[in-house]
């Protein structure tokens, strides 16, 4: 991890566009992100990108704060890395639906049907066409004309866990059962393995033993 540190020592990381953040609108905003601090993401070796987001940036406000973490999630699970620890804390995660693009029924429709696990998680709908191009999760069918990506099961149960919304319990029951879990203790430590450091709020705790509960009484 030092190493990845000194060789992105000499760009600019994330927390280096804080100040301009908290100057402008949410237009400038999407830019500055998605495609100013977006590109120097992707001109840096992949094992060299977590130097980039290692360091918490300081707040802007409530929503950009969720939004910079859902960023991070997503380009480190597509790349492979294990998030930094911060992107999981709970002042990151919004209480109310959030739509930082245009706002446009139709875009809103697209956004929540389309929207990013690590942002539907924290209540961010943005559509995923508005995120860098060729941030591969998990390739689950590959052919010269069509490429599927998919969050893994491990990750899905994290991020609905640490959400912890009622209309996720069904889900959350799903995915213990197909991650073979079949006590809290062993749902916990896969939800642990993707937070890393990060700590699972009570809310989500009662959560995923409330989902194996339920799961038990299936089979």
């Amino acid at each position: 991890m030092a190493l990845a540190h000194d060789h992105a020592r000499g760009r600019r990381r994330l927390r280096d566009f804080v100040s301009r953040l908290r100057e402008c609108e949410d237009e400038m905003r999407l830019r500055i992100v998605l495609h100013e601090f977006g590109l120097v993401w992707n001109d840096t070796p992949v094992a060299d990108r977590l130097g980039l987001v290692a360091d918490e940036p300081a707040s802007v406000e409530p929503r950009w704060d969720a939004f910079l973490a859902a960023y991070v999630e997503h380009r480190c699970l597509h790349d492979g890395i294990t998030p930094p620890a911060w992107v999981f804390d709970g002042v990151r995660y919004l209480d109310r639906f959030w739509f930082p693009g245009p706002d446009l029924d139709f875009m809103r429709v697209e956004a929540i049907v389309h929207s990013p696990a690590a942002f539907e998680a924290r209540r961010v709908f943005l559509p995923a066409r508005e995120l860098a191009p060729d941030t591969t999760a998990r390739v689950v069918f590959d052919h010269p004309a069509l490429r599927a990506l998919a969050a893994s099961p491990e990750h899905l149960l994290a991020m609905k866990a640490m959400a912890g919304r009622r209309t996720d319990f069904e889900d959350l029951v799903r995915l213990i059962e197909m991650l073979g879990a079949e006590s809290a203790s062993e749902a916990f430590a896969i939800v642990e393995g993707v937070l890393g450091s990060a700590k699972l709020p009570d809310h989500g705790r009662l959560a995923i033993e409330a989902a194996v509960r339920a799961a038990q009484r299936e089979h």
